[in-house]
């Protein structure tokens, strides 16, 4: 069964009717799928402006007219002619004008075969097509680094040069690529060197990799000189072929702790010095700031361009960062199309950040008779005594850039130090809400729509601040994750919850979730096997990405409660690439979809199609399906037509303090 999260197939049959048997027929054999219906190959055309996977269609002139318009616009979508009658002419004459196969759908196990051999192999098609294009955009790069390297380097195929850069082509006295294409590259060695070189080269075919090797090499006008000789396998145009490097024996190694590309540092040698002036800032010796600069459109100027005219835009704008740089600055390349720059003075930040942005937001960048423009997004942080550590000058630098790139990008953006400080005052201000009792558990029903009634409730976190008013989750928990107090957190609302389930008269069950931190603390788990737990009545949550992200500590971790006797329920199901491909290796009782698939149900045809075939998929895992954040009766209505077991949300009963719903009511 192929793994894609979502197929999106076209019918092109005479009624919608059948179109929709098919397609039961597909989610009942466990394919996620999206369709259109057309009932004329005329219709085709615009439909084709969006992707799509596979294409059913009837047999005859329509499938034949549906092929030259794939045809004509050049798209590998697989087409399946569709007939009762498969050997009439009108059935096979598809097959000669690129139809994949003729299938008659009433003999459904072949049908299902069919579409879900088509499906895997266009996957692979796709996987192919994209590894090539990995592989072309890699040789690309390798060959961009190598025209800039000040080292010699050339390609020899079966002893000729194929290529060289332009530093082999000027040592060499070469004008053109043209030039030096198929002169032997024994004819470049001086002649007493070329019985050692021969050896040399007889080592490389036998092991692959050999030791330089020092010899004297001629140059086009007889000119001899000694260099030292490195060979290694690679590849040019597909080929497989031998690089050739000379370096000046006189000349120093490169430098390794240079990006090859920007000529700046990488990222770790900056870090270092951000170590060092933040402690120099604690102990009030100076102030130093830390900026982030981000290009704010290069993944558009790869696609309107090419890999090569990006790489040359992020050289430029490096090279300016460079130029611009006051005495005692460092800058490095921090991230694919990011610098991170360390000023010895905070005061010339803004007005030099400034500066760089203008430079860069009026420069018109000339590749090879192309032209780029491109602005950037700059973050600055001061480096005062009230930043603890680097990680939080980091954190906030990269905050102000991403500030910058939301405002709408070509800013700087200075981050507020009184941000950073609210941030270290939310351990202490947690701790003491914790031990005051300000720390609340809210309660919020999970009704049944088909499912069996039982009193089932989300157990949701809530702060009171000092005014009383409640706090929502997403304003403390940010912090709270950041500090490394999840783990505490959980805890807390475990043993809080575990406290009002042994009180309560009604057996009620409890929904429980658990953080990302609390998944790979390995101590949770016997932390957990010394609580008195009421196994049948506790259900914890874990969410879908984050299974994902830590698959393996995710096993192993639901293992360990299930041996405990727990129920186990996937969260937020449905937001990640593959969600299905998880339940292969998570045990889940439940899985609750994603509220973002809820939200206007009613409203929206691809959600409720989406919706419909989670649902569908999940109950045929055997999986309990539970929607979140239901918030009208339209929605709440489609819910139930999908088949969903259980659902909770603001319209059915916003969250209280005391699990105290009326179940029997709400039937």
């Amino acid at each position: 069964m192929p793994d894609k999260d979502l197929y999106r197939l076209l019918f092109l049959l005479p009624s919608p009717e059948e179109a929709e048997k098919l397609a039961s027929a597909l989610r009942n054999a466990g394919l996620l799928i999206q369709y259109r219906h057309l009932d004329s190959a005329q219709a085709l055309a615009p439909l084709l402006q969006e992707p799509w996977d596979l294409l059913l269609s009837q047999a005859g002139v329509e499938a034949i007219q549906a092929l030259a318009v794939l045809k004509k616009k050049a798209l590998d979508i697989p087409l399946i002619v569709l007939s009762k009658e498969i050997a009439t002419s009108e059935a096979l004459d598809p097959l000669a004008y690129g139809a994949r196969d003729v299938i008659d759908p009433a003999i459904q196990p072949l049908f299902v075969h069919a579409v879900t051999r088509e499906l895997e192999t266009l996957e692979a098609r796709r996987a192919l097509a994209a590894c090539h294009k990995a592989q072309e955009e890699c040789e690309e790069r390798n060959r961009i680094l190598v025209d800039s390297s000040r080292d010699a380097i050339a390609y020899i195929h079966e002893g000729m040069h194929i290529y060289a850069n332009p530093a082999y082509l000027e040592r060499f006295g070469f004008d053109s690529q043209e030039e030096i294409a198929g002169i032997p590259l024994l004819d470049l060695i001086a002649p007493e060197a070329i019985p050692s070189f021969k050896a040399l080269l007889r080592r490389y075919q036998e092991k692959g990799e050999v030791a330089p090797l020092e010899i004297e090499a001629v140059t086009l006008e007889g000119k001899r000189f000694k260099t030292r000789v490195e060979l290694r396998p690679a590849r040019m145009g597909g080929e497989t072929c031998m690089q050739i490097v000379l370096r000046d024996t006189r000349a120093p190694a490169p430098a390794a702790h240079l990006d090859p590309l920007t000529g700046l540092h990488f990222r770790h040698h900056l870090l270092e010095a951000l170590t060092e002036a933040v402690a120099r800032a604690r102990k009030g010796q100076s102030q130093s700031a830390l900026l982030i600069i981000a290009l704010d459109n290069l993944p558009e100027i790869r696609q309107a361009l090419d890999l090569q005219a990006s790489d040359r835009v992020l050289a430029e704008v490096a090279r300016r960062l460079k130029a611009a740089l006051p005495p005692g600055a460092q800058a490095a390349r921090y991230g694919e199309d990011s610098f991170i720059a360390l000023l010895p003075e905070a005061g010339q930040a803004p007005a030099l950040a400034e500066g760089w942005r203008k430079e860069v937001e009026g420069e018109v960048f000339d590749i090879e008779g192309q032209t780029a423009i491109t602005t950037v997004s700059i973050g600055i942080v001061p480096i005062t005594s009230r930043i603890q550590h680097p990680e939080e000058a980091l954190k906030a630098a990269e905050e102000a850039c991403q500030t910058a790139m939301r405002q709408g990008g070509n800013r700087v953006v200075l981050h507020k130090m009184e941000a950073l400080e609210e941030e270290q005052r939310w351990p202490k201000r947690l701790q003491e809400a914790m031990a005051k009792g300000q720390l609340r558990l809210y309660f919020q029903p999970i009704v049944p729509l088909h499912g069996e009634v039982k009193p089932m409730y989300e157990v949701l976190l809530r702060l009171l601040d000092k005014e009383g008013h409640v706090l929502l989750p997403e304003s403390f928990l940010p912090y709270a994750a950041r500090a490394g107090m999840m783990p505490t957190l959980d805890r807390w609302v475990v043993t809080k919850a575990l406290a009002i389930l042994e009180r309560h008269s009604e057996p009620i069950h409890l929904f429980i979730k658990l953080s990302d931190d609390t998944l790979l603390d390995q101590s949770f788990m016997p932390w957990l096997q010394a609580k008195t737990l009421p196994a049948e009545r506790v259900i914890f949550e874990i969410n879908e990405l984050s299974a994902t992200t830590h698959l393996k500590q995710a096993k192993v971790f639901v293992e360990g409660l299930k041996r405990l006797g727990l129920k186990v329920a996937l969260a937020h199901f449905g937001e990640g690439i593959n969600p299905f491909g998880i339940l292969k290796h998570i045990q889940a009782d439940a899985v609750m979809i994603d509220g973002h698939f809820i939200r206007h149900l009613a409203q929206d045809p691809e959600k409720q199609e989406r919706v419909r075939t989670l649902v569908e998929r999940a109950k045929a895992l055997g999986k309990t399906v539970i929607a979140e954040n239901v918030e009208d009766a339209n929605s709440l209505a489609l819910l139930w037509q999908f088949g969903v077991d259980y659902a909770r949300g603001y319209y059915i009963q916003v969250p209280t303090e005391t699990p105290s719903f009326d179940f029997l009511a709400s039937l």
